[in-house]
């Protein structure tokens, strides 16, 4: 493997612009052959160099190979305030849509036998985040959505995957991953919520609640992986990721709830591949995330009104247990469909759904983290290039979908409907050596 390519891509990924909110707040897969099946295929053994990223046992059967790949990333985000008056700013019928909605995400990966059916992989891939951005234009009102100008949420999380693998027999395998995650949280135009946070509520001042920039946090966590046959034909993959404990963002310690970190979920899959010809297979996976267990992520506006901010500052904004983003805990079926129609030619179909997590008394945060969707539909394929060499290619559209209500009611809140739909397209080039 050539060190320029390996560098190049750490530094591509590093410093790309991400923008997840597909499955909450986690990509709807990782690796194009992943994508193309909707996210399906824990207990593939076939998915190449990114396959640790869903399960780190899939490594054992992969061999020496690396993978580099770009997606196309187009989230829509919107809201419309049904009532118009109130938060968030817009004249009622008025949606109000967010703006950048175009980003590229690098991912990597590479894999090297080690022999004796023992295997060393290294992935890194943007894992997921939010991104909203509603200016004071599209708003129509200079004070803008919150009140605090031009709006913006920018979380963005790229993972490290550092991952072992050893087959038990021909058939099956187990693996561990060390994951090393940086987190990027960016917010403004939250200067009218000044007053409400316990800091100024205990009589200080609110320097890191808005408007402080990117501030960037570092964690890690661990992921487990196991592969078997269950029959000629069956095959049953498990894979469980951890919570991921990040530093402080102390440049925004006013507006996170309890801790001063914004850890990400654990995570579990559990799923079948089926052999239903020897060209073909179907997939099936369900995979549950823990937002609910996070600080900031699970913590509700129900008890954030301006009268109990006043008589109990925990329940201001930044008090431990102040206003979060309320998120529910979310699983995820994943199906997919894969076929080799010739030597040179592999076809892919996918389709997962998910219960969004945002309840609807939880809109008025959740402005800044529209996390709505809850279909994917996704195709692609591969084409043999070479000996040792592949394209790849995923396509994903995920239809609109929306939530209607109303949250923290003692801030002038106004029935909110959040809405989004995506698309996205992803190409790689994988070789063998």
């Amino acid at each position: 493997m050539n060190k320029n390519i390996l560098m190049a891509a750490i530094a591509a990924s590093l410093f790309s612009s991400t923008a997840f909110a597909t499955n909450g707040m986690f990509a709807h897969g990782y690796g194009t052959k992943n994508k193309s099946l909707a996210g399906a295929g824990v207990a593939a053994t076939n998915q190449g160099a990114m396959s640790s990223a869903n399960n780190p046992a899939s490594m054992a059967f992969v061999g020496n190979e690396w993978e580099a790949g770009a997606e196309l990333f187009a989230p829509r985000r919107s809201y419309e305030n049904t009532a118009g008056a109130g938060f968030p700013n817009g004249g009622a019928g008025v949606k109000v849509e967010s703006d950048n909605d175009w980003f590229i995400i690098p991912s990597f990966g590479y894999s090297m036998d080690l022999g004796g059916g023992n295997n060393l992989g290294v992935a890194i891939y943007g894992n997921g985040g939010q991104n909203a951005d509603y200016t004071t234009d599209e708003v129509g009102n200079l004070a803008g959505a919150l009140g605090g100008g031009t709006l913006t949420s920018d979380i963005l999380q790229l993972f490290t995957n550092i991952s072992f693998a050893s087959k038990l027999s021909d058939t099956s395998s187990w693996g561990a991953s060390l994951i090393v995650a940086v987190q990027s949280l960016e917010i403004k135009g939250l200067g009218q919520f000044a007053g409400l946070t316990q800091t100024v509520q205990q009589g200080g001042v609110a320097n890191d609640l808005t408007n402080n920039g990117a501030d960037w946090a570092i964690g890690g966590g661990i992921k487990l992986g196991y592969i078997t046959a269950l029959t000629n034909t069956l095959t049953l993959g498990i894979s469980g990721q951890s919570k991921m404990y990040m530093t402080e963002h102390d440049d925004y310690t006013d507006i996170l709830t309890s801790s001063d970190s914004l850890d990400i979920p654990a995570t579990a899959t559990i799923g079948l591949t089926w052999a239903v010809t020897p060209k073909s297979k179907f997939l099936l996976d369900y995979q549950y995330i823990w937002y609910a267990n996070i600080e900031t992520l699970g913590d509700d506006d129900k008890s954030f009104t301006q009268a109990n901010c006043l008589a109990n500052n925990d329940v201001c904004v930044g008090g431990p247990d102040g206003p979060g983003f309320g998120w529910n805990n979310m699983g995820i079926v994943k199906v997919g469909w894969e076929w080799e129609a010739n030597p040179e030619w592999t076809w892919r179909v996918g389709y997962s759904h998910g219960n969004q997590p945002i309840s609807r008394t939880q809109t008025l945060f959740n402005v800044l983290a529209p996390a709505t969707i809850e279909n994917h539909v996704t195709f692609g394929f591969t084409k043999v290039t070479g000996k040792d060499s592949e394209v790849n290619f995923a396509a994903m559209y995920a239809p609109k979908a929306s939530v209607t209500g109303i949250g923290g009611t003692g801030f002038q809140a106004a029935p909110t409907t959040l809405e989004m739909h995506q698309y996205s397209l992803e190409a790689s080039w994988n070789s063998r050596f």
